[in-house]
Order: C-alpha cells, then sequence, then structure tokens
C-alpha cells in the first residue's frame, strides 16, 4: 500500500456515519464535522438530573486545539435498538488532549447539560458610594 492509500484506509475508519454513536455539532460549527470521531462515552443521565458525561475521540488533526471544543454545544447520537438516533445534547465544558502519535491524538471532553453549568454560576452585584438604605430599597 502506498501513503495515499492508506491515509484513504485510515479516513474510512474514522467515518462517523456507520458507527454506533456519532456526535453533532450542528450547521452553525460545520468545520467541527469530521474533526472528532467518538472512541468511548461515558454519560450519567437521569430522571430529575443533570447530565454529565466523558467522550473520548480520535482525531486525524493533531495540531487542533482543545479549547477550539470549549463552550460548544455538541449533539451526541446514540444509535437505539431499533436503528433510530437518541439525541443527548449539552454543552463542552471541558478538553484535554491526549496522546499523539503524530497524525493521531486521542482528546476527552466533557459534556453536561446547561442547566448544570448554570447552578456553579455566581451572581455579584457591587454598591459603590451608596448607603445602606440606598442599598436596600434597590435591592427590594
Amino acid at each position: 500500500m502506498n501513503p495515499t492509500e492508506i491515509r484513504r484506509a485510515a479516513i474510512h475508519a474514522l467515518d462517523q456515519s456507520k458507527r454506533p454513536f456519532r456526535l453533532d455539532w450542528g450547521r452553525r460549527q460545520s468545520t467541527l464535522a469530521n474533526a472528532l470521531v467518538p472512541q468511548y462515552i461515558d454519560i450519567i443521565e437521569g430522571l430529575c438530573t443533570g447530565i454529565e458525561g466523558t467522550v473520548t475521540c480520535l482525531s486525524m488533526r493533531p495540531d487542533l486545539p482543545p479549547e477550539t471544543f470549549l463552550g460548544r454545544p455538541v449533539s451526541l447520537q446514540l444509535v437505539t435498538d431499533r436503528g433510530k438516533l437518541h439525541p443527548i445534547n449539552g454543552i463542552v465544558t471541558h478538553a484535554r488532549m491526549g496522546h499523539s502519535d503524530g497524525s493521531l491524538a486521542c482528546i476527552q471532553l466533557t459534556v453536561r447539560d446547561a442547566l448544570t453549568i448554570l447552578e456553579q454560576r455566581t451572581n455579584n452585584r457591587i454598591f459603590r458610594r451608596m448607603s445602606l438604605p440606598d442599598i436596600l430599597e434597590t435591592l427590594i
């Protein structure tokens, strides 16, 4: 096999179309469509709980910085036993680069749903040059 055939075979092996789970980045982020191929998914999804999980992916672009994926919405699509897609939607909150052999790189993404991310926010207000009664009047 010459190098072109080897590369073509590797690209075909990393095709998402016939896999039991895949990543969908949406129409607005079409540049990421074929950047990652999920290899391992560990997701906790429950009733009245948030979604949190890790997705270990392979990429043929080892130069791709992991910060590219932070804050991006992603849909993890799992193929059910009936052949339908079960989407799990979330936002990438953490991306970590793994080992690379120069042609393939391993990237691990942490995915959470939007409401779980909102629980971690803090709201602060700063009142300058205001007395305590003025602050209370503003808040009430």
